[in-house]
């Protein structure tokens, strides 16, 4: 969202991002969604592989990951991820971001 300056930004949420997307690229965005999950797995997976030590069963993260959609092939490019992100504007635009997160990083539920 910071790429570049831009005069007529608009943030939407990520509901309505959905519903454009589907229309505009005329496919479903779960299949984007899953490319998205498989090539963060295998970043997670390889940086686990390269320092096995960085592991610990009882510590958490939060990462924030700019990823954009190349529209020619409509493949997810990879940024950057960032430790510890700035979530201000996250938590204007979704107040429960951090209920949320803290749900999934120590309860363990995707909700």
């Amino acid at each position: 969202m910071n790429y570049g300056n831009v005069s007529n930004f608009e943030q939407i949420k990520y509901k309505d991002f959905i519903d454009e997307f589907q229309k505009d690229y005329k496919m479903q965005w779960s299949t984007i969604n899953e490319k998205i999950k498989k090539m963060l797995r295998n970043v997670f997976i390889a940086v686990a592989t390269k320092y096995p030590q960085m592991h610990d069963d009882k510590s958490r993260a939060v990462y924030g990951i700019d990823i954009m959609i190349d529209a020619e092939n409509m493949e997810p490019k990879l940024l950057e991820i960032t430790f510890s992100p700035d979530c201000k504007r996250a938590c204007e635009y979704y107040p429960t971001f951090y209920d949320e997160i803290f749900q999934t990083l120590f309860l363990e539920s995707m909700s």
